[in-house]
C-alpha cells in the first residue's frame, strides 16, 4: 500500500479508554491495511480535548472483582473461538485483540490489557510492516496503560516516542497528529520528573502545530493554552459501606484555586469552598499540592497561569459532608 493511500487512512489514538472505540478503531486499521474505504478513522486531535482551567473531577466506582472475574472468563472464551476460527496470525484477529485489551484496560487490568496491545502490534507489523500508522493507537494504548497504573517504565516513553516518529515519517500532512503525540510525550516526561525535557517537548508540539497552519497559533493555543493537571486524585470520600443505599448516598465537593507555575508546579494552592470531612479535605490538599500539571503556553513559550480545581465525590455518607467537622 502506498505512503500516500496509507496516509489517507490513518488512525492515532484515544485519550480515554472504551472497548466500542477500541473495536472501531481497529476495524478501521484494517479498512486501511487492506485498502478499503467508507471507514472513519480517528486522529488524536478529536480525542485530546483542550484542558479547561475550571476542572470538574469525579470519582469512578470500581469495578466489583466478582463481576469483571466472570466477565474476563466470557470475553477470554470469545477470544479464543475467534483466533481457532481465523488463525493465530490472520490481522483480521486484530479487532478482537483491541477489543479485549480495551477491556482488560477499562477494569485497570493493566498487565493483561498491554499483552493484547502487543499483540495487536505484532499482528500488524507482520502484515503490514513495521511503518504503518495504524501502529499508532495500539502504541499510545502500551502507554496509557502505564499512565492509568501510575508507573513510568522505559517502555512507555519508547513506544510513544516511537508514534512521534511514525507521524513525522509520513509528512506534513499528519504535523497535527505528530503535535498531538509529541504532547502525550511531554506529560510523560513531566510525570517522570523531568520538567526540562516535558518543557522542550511542548515547545516542539505548538512549532509544529503553528508550522502547520502557516503560522496561526489558534489551534495550539486550543491545545496548550491552558494548564492540564495529569492524572486523577486518587482519593475517595467514603469507603465501602454495604448499607448504603441509593437514597441516602449524598454528593459532596471540594473547591480549590491555585496557581500552575512554568514548570507545571502547585503554588499558592487554597481551599475556597468544601462540604466534606477535614480528614478527606486535607487528602485532597496534600495530592493537589504535589501533583504536576501541564502548563499553559503562550507564543510557544510556558507561562504561569490560575487553575481551578472542583472534585466532586459520590456516594458520600451523612458523616463526609457538611462541614470539616
Amino acid at each position: 500500500m502506498s505512503r500516500k493511500n496509507q496516509s489517507q487512512c490513518v488512525l492515532a489514538t484515544r485519550a480515554l479508554a472504551g472497548a466500542s472505540l477500541a473495536v472501531a478503531a481497529s476495524f478501521a486499521t484494517l479498512a486501511c491495511a487492506q485498502g478499503l474505504t467508507g471507514y472513519q478513522t480517528y486522529r488524536p486531535s478529536k480525542l485530546l480535548d483542550p484542558a479547561a482551567q475550571l476542572d470538574v473531577q469525579f470519582d469512578a466506582p470500581d469495578w466489583p472483582r466478582s463481576g469483571w472475574e466472570a466477565e474476563n472468563r466470557r470475553r477470554v472464551v470469545e477470544f479464543e473461538e475467534k483466533k481457532k476460527q481465523l488463525g493465530a496470525n490472520n490481522p483480521m484477529l486484530i479487532p478482537a485483540l483491541m477489543e479485549l485489551a480495551g477491556w482488560y484496560r477499562q477494569t485497570g487490568q493493566w498487565v493483561p490489557a498491554r499483552a493484547r496491545y502487543h499483540g495487536a502490534i505484532e499482528l500488524m507489523e507482520s502484515a503490514y510492516g513495521k511503518d504503518h500508522l495504524g501502529l499508532a493507537e495500539p502504541l499510545i494504548d502500551v502507554a496509557f496503560t502505564y499512565f492509568d497504573e501510575r508507573k513510568y517504565p522505559r517502555q512507555g516513553r519508547e513506544a510513544l516516542a516511537r508514534v512521534v516518529s511514525l507521524y513525522e515519517s509520513a509528512g506534513g500532512d499528519y504535523a497535527r497528529d505528530q503535535a498531538q503525540a509529541l504532547i502525550l510525550l511531554g506529560d510523560w516526561y513531566l510525570s517522570t520528573g523531568d520538567p526540562d525535557k516535558a518543557l522542550a517537548t511542548y515547545g516542539a508540539a505548538w512549532k509544529a502545530m503553528t508550522d502547520a497552519d502557516d503560522g496561526s497559533s489558534v489551534y495550539a493555543e486550543s491545545m496548550l493554552g491552558r494548564p492540564r493537571r495529569l492524572g486523577v486524585l486518587p482519593i475517595q470520600a467514603a469507603g465501602e459501606r454495604p448499607d448504603a443505599t441509593a437514597e441516602a448516598a449524598l454528593t459532596c465537593s471540594v473547591r480549590l484555586e491555585f496557581t500552575v507555575t512554568q514548570q507545571g508546579e502547585v503554588q499558592d494552592l487554597s481551599v475556597v469552598d468544601s462540604d466534606v470531612g477535614s480528614r478527606v479535605e486535607r487528602q485532597v490538599r496534600l495530592f493537589v499540592s504535589g501533583s504536576r500539571y501541564r502548563p499553559a503556553f503562550a507564543d510557544g513559550r510556558p507561562i504561569a497561569s490560575p487553575y481551578v480545581l472542583i472534585q466532586r465525590f459520590s456516594n458520600c455518607a451523612a458523616g463526609d459532608s457538611g462541614g470539616n467537622s
